[in-house]
């Protein structure tokens, strides 16, 4: 059974991070945070129970994508956080290997 659940994970950065910046993370833009860490999951499971990563820096994580997908988003004319901006955002800053 796995530890960390990427779908709440990812939800709950992204509601965060749209109560703060006004800007919509649409489901497509989430699933594009979600599908790439789920090929990880052994191994982030296993990071978190040996403590070598915590629950606050995968939040931390999704926050610098999001943050700089708002950039993008913003610089494009963009309305809201869509999984092109995300992957975009990745591209050029990927903050932990699960989305690299």
């Amino acid at each position: 059974m796995a530890i960390i659940n990427f779908l709440s994970l990812v939800n709950e950065a992204a509601d965060f991070f749209q109560e703060s910046s006004r800007m919509i993370v649409t489901w497509d833009g989430r699933n594009a945070l979600v599908k790439p860490a789920l090929e990880h999951q052994d191994q982030v499971d296993t990071a978190i129970l040996n403590r070598s990563i915590t629950y606050g820096f995968l939040i931390d994580s999704v926050l610098e994508v999001l943050t700089n997908a708002y950039g993008i988003a913003r610089d494009e004319g963009r309305t809201a956080i869509d999984e092109y901006v995300v992957r975009k955002s990745i591209a050029k800053r990927c903050p932990y290997v699960m989305w690299c």
